[in-house]
C-alpha cells in the first residue's frame, strides 16, 4: 500500500514542478497549448494506449500461444495507432484550432454529432471503470493491500495531478510513466533466473492463422484494437495538442513504442512457458512468477510498472471526459472550472463502480460493442465529401442491433467463436450501411449533375 501512496505523491510533485511557471488557460488545460513535441507526444500516446489488459494480456498470450498469439495482439495495436495517424492529421488540418472530433462534426445533420458524443462519453466512463476494477484486483494481489483502499488510491492519485493542469499534466506524467514501464521490463529480463532452460524449450511453431487461435482470440483481438481507437477521445485530444506538423509521425512513433512494451511482455510469457512454469490462473501468470519466484525488488518494480500503465490511462480518462463535458455539453465562461468539476464527477462514478466490483467482462462487452460500431461512420465522416449524418447514425444503430446481442450473449457464456462472429457482424453491417449510403449519395450527385448539364444544353439550344 505504501508503494502506491509514494507513487501518487511523486507524480503530483512532478506535475507541480513541471507546471509551476506555466500560465493556465483553456488552451493549456485542454490541448497543452498545441505545442506538444513529437517525442513527448509519442511517449504520451503509447502510455495512454496501454490499458490495464495490455500489461497482463501480453504475458498471458505469450504464455498460451507464443508469438502466434502475439501476432494478433502486438500488430493490431501498432496498426491502430499508425492508421489513426492518417485520420488525426486530416482532422487537425481541417480544424487547426479545434478541441475534439465532436467539434469537427458539429454541423452534420441527423443527430450524428449527439450520437458520437454520447458514445465517446460512455467509452471514457467504461474505460475508467475497467482500469480501476481490473487494476485494483491485480494490485491488491501483488501489494497484498485491501481492494477498497487500492480503488481509492488509484482514483484519487491521478485525479490530483490531472486537476493541476489538465492535459498538460497528463502528457508530462505519461512520458515519465512510459519510461518507468520500459525500465521495469528491462530489469525483469535482467533478473530472469532461467534463461538457458527457457531458450531451449520455449520456442513454438509460428502459425498465427491456425483456426482455433484465429477464431477464439485473433480476429476478436484485431477488430477490437483497430476499431477501438476511433471512439476514444483520449487520442483525439492528443491529436489537437501535438504540434500540427508532427501529428502523423507522432502516432507512427507511438505505435512502435507501444509495440515494444507488448512484445517484450509477451516474450516474458513465452519464457515462462519455456521453463515449465505452471499456474491455474493464466491471466496472472506473470504476476505469480514475479511475486513467488523472484526477489522482492522485482515485485516492487512490477507494482510501480502496473501503476504507471493503469494511472496513465486513468488521468487520460479524466482529461478526455472533462474536455468533452466542458467544450461540448456544458459551455460556461469558466470552462476550466467546469472541466475540473467533471473530473470529480468521473472520479465519483469510478469509485462507485470500482467499490461495487462490477464484472470487468460486463464493462468490456459494453465498450467493445460501442467501439466496433463507430469505426466506419467515423472514417466516412472524415474522408467523405458527401457524408450523410442520418446514414451515419443509422449505421451505428443497425450495426449494434445486428451483432450486439450475439456478442454480449457469447461473451457472457464464454462462446469464443460466436463472440468473434458477433463482432464481425457489428462492424460489417455498420460498414455495409455506410457503403450503401455512399453509393446512393454518389448516384444522386451524378444524376443531379447530369440533369444540370441537360438543362444547360436545352437553354443553349433555345
Amino acid at each position: 500500500m505504501i508503494y502506491m501512496l509514494v507513487y501518487a505523491v511523486v507524480m503530483i510533485i512532478a506535475a507541480l514542478i513541471y507546471e509551476c511557471r506555466r500560465q493556465q488557460s483553456v488552451e493549456h488545460f485542454f490541448v497543452a497549448n498545441r505545442s506538444v513535441s513529437g517525442w513527448l507526444g509519442a511517449l504520451s500516446v503509447a502510455a495512454s494506449w496501454v490499458w490495464a489488459p495490455a500489461l497482463f494480456v501480453s504475458t498471458q498470450v505469450g504464455y498460451q500461444w507464443g508469438y502466434s498469439g502475439l501476432f494478433w495482439f502486438v500488430l493490431p495495436n501498432m496498426v491502430a495507432l499508425a492508421s489513426f495517424s492518417l485520420f488525426a492529421k486530416k482532422v487537425r488540418e481541417k480544424l487547426p484550432q479545434g478541441f475534439s472530433y465532436i467539434e469537427f462534426i458539429q454541423n452534420i445533420n441527423g443527430g450524428f454529432r449527439n450520437t458520437q458524443l454520447t458514445i465517446q462519453l460512455i467509452v471514457q466512463m467504461v474505460a475508467f471503470a475497467i482500469q480501476v476494477t481490473a487494476g485494483a484486483e491485480l494490485l491488491s494481489l501483488v501489494a497484498d493491500a485491501p481492494f477498497h483502499w487500492v480503488v481509492v488510491v488509484m482514483t484519487l492519485g491521478p485525479l490530483a495531478y490531472s486537476l493541476i493542469a489538465g492535459l498538460s499534466s497528463s502528457v508530462f506524467t505519461d512520458a515519465i510513466q512510459y519510461l518507468i514501464i520500459v525500465c521495469t521490463i528491462g530489469l525483469i529480463f535482467l533478473g530472469f533466473p532461467e534463461w538457458q532452460a527457457a531458450s531451449q524449450s520455449g520456442l513454438r511453431s509460428f502459425d498465427p492463422f491456425e483456426s482455433n487461435l484465429m477464431w477464439q482470440f485473433g480476429l476478436a483481438s484485431a477488430l477490437t484494437l483497430v476499431a477501438g481507437i476511433f471512439a476514444d477521445h483520449q487520442q483525439w485530444q492528443r491529436a489537437f495538442a501535438i504540434k500540427s506538423s508532427a501529428v502523423a509521425r507522432t502516432y507512427v512513433s507511438a505505435s512502435f513504442l507501444h509495440g515494444l512494451v507488448t512484445f517484450s511482455l509477451g516474450t516474458f510469457g513465452l519464457l515462462l512457458f519455456g521453463i515449465g512454469f505452471d499456474t491455474d490462473n493464466t491471466k496472472m501468470v506473470g504476476v505469480e512468477f514475479i511475486t513467488n519466484d523472484m526477489h522482492l525488488l522485482f515485485s516492487v518494480a512490477f507494482t510501480f510498472m502496473a501503476l504507471c500503465g493503469l494511472c496513465s490511462t486513468l488521468d487520460s480518462c479524466f482529461c478526455a471526459f472533462s474536455s468533452l463535458i466542458s467544450t461540448e455539453v456544458i459551455k460556461t465562461q469558466n470552462r476550466v472550472k467546469t472541466a475540473r468539476w467533471a473530473m470529480v464527477i468521473l472520479a465519483i462514478i469510478g469509485l462507485m463502480i470500482g467499490l461495487s466490483r462490477t464484472s470487468v467482462i460486463t464493462l468490456w462487452m459494453l465498450a467493445g460493442v460501442l467501439r466496433l460500431i463507430c469505426v466506419f461512420p467515423t472514417m466516412w465522416s472524415i474522408t467523405g465529401k458527401n457524408f450523410n449524418g442520418h446514414a451515419g447514425s443509422a449505421a451505428i444503430i443497425i450495426g449494434a442491433m445486428a451483432g450486439g446481442p450475439l456478442f454480449v450473449y457469447s461473451s457472457y457464456h464464454g462462446l469464443l467463436e460466436l463472440r468473434t462472429v458477433g463482432m464481425i457482424l457489428c462492424i460489417a453491417v455498420s460498414g455495409l450501411v455506410c457503403l450503401v449510403a455512399m453509393m446512393k449519395s454518389h448516384f444522386t450527385v451524378g444524376w443531379s449533375l447530369a440533369g444540370r448539364i441537360k438543362s444547360a444544353d436545352t437553354s443553349l439550344t433555345e
